[in-house]
C-alpha cells in the first residue's frame, strides 16, 4: 500500500483523500453529524452518526462505497435528455443533453470540462488545437470545431449544455472521466462495508505507530500535522535506548528536527522516546538495555 510513498507522503495523500469524502458526505449525502478521527496510523476514520444509515447493511454500505469512489460510473447517467422543439425544417422535436449543475457527480464532471475549456480557450489557437488532438478520435476538424462551438455558445456550455456541438459531447465523455480518477474518494472498501469492525477509540494509542487516535474539529484539518501533533504528550521530553534492526528515514517531529525528517542508524541508539515507541511499534527496533 505504501509503494514508493514515505510514511509522511502517504498521511499527506490520506488527507486529501479525506478532504474529498467530507465533501461527497456533506454536499452529496447531506449528512450533518459527521467526526473526523484521526487513526494513529494509515489515515483518518469518518465517524457518520445519522440515524438513517445506522442499520445498513452491507450491500447498502458497498452501494455507499461504490458512489464515493465512482466505481461503475457511466457518463450517460450523470447527462439530462431534454426533448425540444425541432429545428426549422425538421417534423421530429430534437434531445437536448446537460449536465447538472447543482451538485453529484453530473457537477463535478461539469466543473471540470468547463474548466479545461476554459483553459483551451485562453490558449492561442494552434496551440489548442493540438492539444485537443491528443483526445482519442480528434482530429484537426473536430478540435477546431469544438473550440469554436465552445468560443461562440460558452453561455451554454456554462448552464450545463454540452450539446453544443458533437464534438464538444465526444470530448465531455472524455474528460467525464478524467473526473473520477481526480474527485473520487478512494475510502477503505472491507472497513465501511464489514458491519462486525470496532471502531479504534479516540483517545487511545495505535499498536502499528504508538501516535495517538485523535478527534479533530474541521477548522484543525488544514493544519494538522499528525507526525508531530498526534505524538503524545507522555513521550516527550525523554530519550530511550533502543536496538534499531532497520535504520534510515524517520519523520516524527523532535526538539532536534522540528518539523523535519531525519534518519537514524542501525544498531544501540539513544533517541526520544517517542521515536523509539514508533520505530518499535512498526518493527524497525526492539528494546536496547539502558
Amino acid at each position: 500500500m505504501l509503494g514508493e510513498d514515505t510514511y509522511g507522503e502517504m498521511l499527506e495523500k490520506c488527507k486529501d483523500a479525506l478532504m474529498r469524502l467530507l465533501d461527497f458526505l456533506d454536499d452529496d449525502f447531506g449528512f450533518e453529524d459527521t467526526t473526523v478521527v484521526f487513526s494513529g496510523g494509515r489515515g483518518y476514520h469518518v465517524h457518520v452518526r445519522d440515524e438513517r444509515i445506522r442499520g445498513l447493511e452491507r450491500d447498502a454500505r458497498r452501494e455507499i462505497v461504490d458512489y464515493v469512489r465512482g466505481i461503475g460510473l457511466e457518463f450517460e447517467e450523470l447527462v439530462e435528455v431534454e426533448t425540444v422543439a425541432g429545428t426549422a425544417g425538421r417534423s421530429s422535436p430534437a434531445e437536448k443533453r446537460t449536465l447538472p449543475t447543482d451538485g453529484g457527480w453530473g457537477a463535478r464532471a461539469h466543473r471540470h470540462i468547463l474548466s479545461q475549456f476554459d483553459e483551451w480557450l485562453a490558449m492561442d489557437e494552434a496551440e489548442a488545437i493540438e492539444a485537443l488532438q491528443r483526445y482519442d478520435r480528434i482530429g484537426e476538424g473536430k478540435a477546431t470545431a469544438a473550440l469554436n462551438a465552445a468560443r461562440n455558445n460558452y453561455e451554454g456550455l456554462e448552464a450545463g449544455n454540452i450539446d453544443v456541438h458533437s464534438a464538444v459531447y465526444q470530448i465531455a465523455q472524455v474528460l467525464a472521466q478524467e473526473v473520477v480518477a481526480a474527485d473520487n474518494a478512494p475510502i477503505d472498501e472491507p472497513v465501511t462495508t464489514d458491519t462486525n469492525r470496532l471502531i479504534r477509540l479516540p483517545g487511545s494509542l495505535h499498536g502499528g505507530s504508538g501516535l495517538a487516535v485523535q478527534r479533530l474539529e474541521r477548522e484543525e484539518l488544514a493544519d494538522f500535522d499528525p507526525l508531530s501533533d498526534a505524538v503524545p504528550e507522555t513521550f516527550r521530553g525523554h530519550e530511550i535506548a533502543v536496538e534499531v534492526t532497520e535504520g534510515g528515514l524517520v519523520e516524527l517531529d523532535t526538539a532536534e528536527h522540528a518539523g523535519d525528517s531525519f534518519t537514524v542508524e542501525a544498531g544501540n541508539q539513544t533517541v526520544p522516546e517517542h521515536v523509539g515507541v514508533f520505530l518499535m511499534a512498526r518493527g524497525r527496533a526492539r528494546k536496547a538495555q539502558e
